[in-house]
């Protein structure tokens, strides 16, 4: 596209495409593709910083469309046949006045970290809704400390009725999130959680075991997904709220990345991620507390340790 005179910017996270190889980025630029490397790796270049990352995986097109959701760009979710994982994720297409928010997510940090000047009077045009669908996009800005996606759950989740369904991918919650899943729970809130069996971080998924004995103590139910990595970071409540994006429920998602989710209003969507929770648990275990407290002495020492660098990962 580049190559056809079509404007191709990109934004990439240093840490993130750390075993991208530089071959690649170098055909990119010679297309004419314009690159913003997020916090690179090197001490003494501006804004280095190895903790903040640029985990927000989002496109725009032509100011009218938007995707935004868990799907990295790689191999991991191609089909075996094509040497990938199958990796399970969530990404949505979104249309309508929302995209401008998106769009300009993009832009301030494209400008903020030395991006090419851009033709601003080609970007934010009037943009009529698509339907009836209320959806906001939240971005959770490290610098300022902003935290909306933090807060949306917490709300969403205190005014829950009937049911939560959490899917995440990195579930280590802080205790906030967990009493207020746990409180939901004990009003007769039908709350599930699934997490993958298989992750490509295992560290992480040790210390968000560490948290499986206090949910399932109070009613939470945990499932596992088997068949394939888990990537997707997803949620829906009462099939009225919904959010699909970037981030994971754990501190770094939500101090210290940079992230994006789309909150989604709409019954009729609500209604199809309840049925895409209900059609994966299928493909998963359900964690049994008793199970749980037999497993490995060696186990649980793994999940303790681990937990304790929670604050980091």
């Amino acid at each position: 596209k580049a190559k056809k005179g079509i404007e191709v910017n990109v934004i990439f996270d240093a840490i993130g495409c750390i075993n991208t190889s530089a071959l690649l980025f170098e055909y990119m630029k010679k297309m004419g593709v314009e690159l913003i490397e997020y916090h690179p790796i090197v001490p003494w270049r501006k804004y280095f910083n190895l903790y903040v990352r640029d985990h927000r995986k989002l496109m725009v097109v032509d100011s009218k469309i938007a995707f935004i959701g868990g799907m990295n760009i790689g191999n991991e979710y191609a089909g075996k046949k094509y040497r990938g994982k199958n990796w399970r994720d969530t990404h949505i297409k979104i249309e309508g006045p929302v995209v401008k928010d998106i769009e300009y997510f993009f832009l301030e940090n494209w400008h903020r970290y030395g991006g090419a000047l851009v033709d601003i009077s080609k970007y934010f045009p009037v943009i009529k809704p698509v339907g009836d669908t209320i959806v906001m996009a939240l971005s959770s800005h490290s610098r300022r400390r902003i935290k909306p996606i933090y807060q949306t759950y917490l709300a969403a989740i205190a005014n829950a009725r009937n049911y939560i369904y959490i899917t995440n991918a990195y579930f280590i919650p802080d205790m906030l999130i967990v009493k207020s899943l746990i409180h939901a729970a004990k009003k007769g809130v039908d709350v599930r959680i699934l997490l993958p069996a298989i992750s490509d971080i295992p560290f992480v998924q040790h210390a968000s075991r560490y948290l499986y004995k206090r949910f399932l103590k109070n009613n939470v139910r945990i499932y596992e997904y088997k068949h394939a990595v888990l990537h997707a970071k997803t949620a829906v409540i009462d099939d009225i709220w919904a959010t699909v994006g970037s981030s994971n429920l754990d501190r770094r998602s939500f101090t210290a990345n940079l992230e994006v989710n789309a909150i989604i209003l709409d019954q009729s969507f609500g209604e199809k991620m309840r049925k895409q929770f209900l059609k994966d648990i299928r493909n998963s275990e359900e964690i049994h507390l008793e199970n749980y407290k037999r497993r490995p002495f060696i186990q649980y020492l793994k999940e303790w340790f681990c937990y304790r660098f929670r604050y980091l990962l």
